[in-house]
């Protein structure tokens, strides 16, 4: 999302040169810095091959990706994680593992498992955060500890059963266009010129020596939002909001 934010704002700004009427208000990026998002590539792709490929139903999948740290926040992952989900179209799909060219096992919820700056375990009581349970997952039959994803015959509660439900993306098909999406993405933020600019960090993510330079000259602005995962909007809606509020006030 914010490699298309920069690419997208570049040329907004030729066609505003061109007299075209358009004009960009701002410009902000939500915890992407080119160098690291290209030193997380191999660490993507391990990530997506590895996770599990379907669930018994879209609340197991909330649970799991509760369980991994990648949303912090139940609410919120009720809310983004079943869209990602499509249901299996045949029993032999099922029993099988395979897909349809647009239902394939894999999914932009693990994007962020991915991310090299790995989530902190949970403080005690931390406000708005998921805090698994000692005793029981919010989703029926998967304990604090979460299921066995030992792939497609795993006897787990979330394989092999009619009806499974499956992720509704693969982000291994575009990985051809990864890095494309990602090199050059300092020098497009930071061509922006006047408009005004935000990057919103997690806390762990580090600015690579263009960003550092570029802050230093007070070229963006920056916010940073703790004890959050890299689904910082997710993690903590409000203070997301609030910090693109102020940028956009």
């Amino acid at each position: 999302g914010g490699a298309v934010a920069a690419h997208l704002c570049g040329r907004l700004q030729a066609k505003e040169s061109a007299n075209e009427g358009l004009e960009v208000a701002g410009l902000a990026l939500l915890d992407c810095v080119e160098q690291t998002a290209i030193g997380s590539l191999d660490r993507a792709e391990r990530a997506l091959a590895s996770m599990p490929p379907r669930f018994q139903a879209p609340n197991h999948a909330v649970a799991w990706a509760l369980n991994l740290g990648i949303v912090r926040n139940l609410e919120s992952a009720r809310v983004s994680t079943p869209p990602r989900l499509v249901m299996a179209a045949t029993p032999g799909e099922v029993e099988g593992g395979g897909a349809s060219a647009d239902e394939t096992p894999a999914g932009s919820a693990m994007a962020a498992a991915a991310s090299p700056h790995a989530p902190p375990p949970p403080r005690s009581q931390p406000p708005r955060r998921y805090q698994p349970p000692s005793s029981q997952l919010p989703c029926s039959g998967l304990s604090s500890a979460g299921p066995s994803f030992a792939g497609p015959s795993s006897a787990g509660p979330c394989s092999g059963l009619l009806g499974a439900w499956r992720w509704r993306t693969d982000l291994l098909a575009a990985q051809k266009h990864w890095r494309g999406w990602f090199e050059g993405l300092d020098a497009l933020f930071l061509a922006a010129g006047k408009v005004p600019k935000l990057l919103v960090l997690s806390g762990r993510q580090h600015l690579d020596t263009a960003l550092l330079v570029a802050q230093m000259q007070g070229k963006f602005q920056t916010k940073l939002v703790l004890e959050c995962g890299h689904q910082l909007m997710e993690d903590d809606p409000p203070q997301v909001a609030t910090a693109l509020i102020a940028f956009a006030a």
